[in-house]
């Protein structure tokens, strides 16, 4: 464990300072064309789209030296279509510096490739590192990564500081469809999608939108899939998040919906935890409530979707151990979706907030957090008073509510008649 927080301390200052390796970045010519133009380097495609914007599409695999910054001016699209092909950087850095405009990266050709990775298996400088501005601006960064791309090594994607000097990323935002893979680490935890922790700022905070059929996976034994250290806003669809602990938060608003989240580590940790970085619980989700130096201010909804630890707890809040009390936790509210805990497991533990459910089954007894006005009932949460609805059948099958809509006034005459209609009598009233 000692040395996993090493590592996670090595993360926040590469985070920090943007670190660049020693290194040669790639010069060959005839790599990729802009804009259908003659064959470049990556590189050279890359600093002359900044004022034009453009489509670099590769020609061939690419091995970088070094990494390559992208930015791209104000109304300007910057696109690098991989054409299934890969782009590697095997030396002590990462692969790209998005550092401004519009980017978007997608994958034309062969959907069984296309891949950027950093094949380094000691560095936490990331795979792709996301800038945003240190001024108080709505937009400076707009990264997409597309649904046929895959993102490899450690730490796939990193949002973090323009610079240390401040601890703010404003204008920050990332459309993930396709795959993070974290891994190829010999000695890093590391984390798919990372939110730097020193970011703060919740005004035009980082916007990061999980797309149905994205997946976020770490392959580890300590990593995880979501890293929400910093504050951001992260909204995800149908997609799947998985590592030894599926989402670590400790900072900011994040809305699942649908999402199917799993916690994978062999056996529950449940010693003390980590003040920075993350020690990882196994849990499907894990809040973490030790809030300096973090932002805190978390805002969970989990609207629908499936939660599942295989060692520990589907929900599992971490507090400050001189305070038990204390939460970073603002809001909670969970309106659907499956929880699934380990065998002697809760499915919500540690968490000091109540009455925040109202929806959803269940595998352990959740009673204490069940909102006022409804109940768990066989497993799931339900309103009491929802209205049942009642099959109808006559040229076809309608669901009706007996007491109102298009079928009231049948049931007024046939009560006059004396004809029952309740239960399977409704029904039998229109069969022959």
């Amino acid at each position: 464990m000692k040395k996993f927080l090493t590592t996670c301390l090595a993360l926040a200052v590469f985070a920090l300072t943007g670190f660049v390796g020693i290194g040669s970045v790639s010069a060959d010519s005839d790599e990729v064309k802009l804009n259908d133009g003659v064959a470049q380097s990556l590189a050279t495609a890359v600093t002359s789209a900044k004022t034009t914007g453009g489509t670099i599409v590769l020609q061939k695999d690419v091995t970088l030296g070094s990494v390559v910054d992208i930015e791209a001016d104000a109304g300007k699209t910057i696109t690098i279509d991989l054409n299934g092909f890969n782009i590697t950087n095997s030396s002590t850095d990462r692969v790209f510096n998005v550092k401004s405009g519009v980017v978007k990266i997608v994958n034309n050709g062969d959907a069984t490739k296309g891949k950027i990775v950093n094949e380094n298996t000691s560095s936490t400088a990331g795979v792709i590192f996301v800038k945003g501005s240190d001024d108080e601006v709505e937009s400076q960064t707009d990264l997409t990564i597309g649904k046929n791309v895959t993102v490899e090594g450690i730490n796939p994607v990193i949002v973090g500081l323009l610079s240390g000097s401040k601890q703010v990323n404003y204008g920050t935002k990332v459309t993930i469809e396709g795959t993070l893979n974290n891994t190829k680490s010999q000695s890093v935890a590391g984390a798919a999608l990372t939110i730097h922790g020193t970011i703060k700022n919740t005004t035009y905070a980082p916007i990061i939108d999980i797309k149905d059929g994205a997946v976020l996976t770490s392959g580890l034994s300590d990593g995880t899939g979501i890293y929400q250290a910093g504050y951001s806003v992260i909204t995800a669809g149908k997609a799947t998040i998985s590592g030894s602990t599926g989402i670590i938060t400790k900072s900011g608003a994040l809305t699942l919906n649908g999402t199917k989240v799993t916690g994978t580590l062999e056996e529950a940790f449940e010693g003390e935890a980590a003040g920075s970085g993350f020690a990882s619980t196994g849990a499907a989700i894990q809040i973490e409530s030790n809030n300096p130096p973090y932002a805190g201010l978390i805002d969970l909804n989990i609207n629908g979707g499936e939660y599942t630890s295989t060692s520990n707890s589907a929900i599992l809040e971490y507090k400050d151990e001189d305070d038990e009390e204390s939460t970073a936790i603002n809001t909670i509210a969970i309106n659907a979706g499956t929880f699934i805990s380990a065998e002697g497991q809760d499915d919500i533990k540690g968490v000091v907030k109540t009455s925040f459910i109202k929806g959803g089954s269940f595998s352990s007894d959740v009673t204490k957090y069940v909102a006022e006005g409804y109940k768990l009932q066989n497993g799931k949460v339900i309103d009491p008073n929802a209205v049942t609805s009642t099959t109808v059948t006559g040229k076809g099958d309608t669901t009706k509510n007996p007491k109102t809509g298009d079928n009231a006034m049948l049931y007024f005459v046939l009560a006059i008649l004396g004809v029952g209609v309740v239960g399977v009598s409704a029904k039998k009233v229109f069969t022959k």
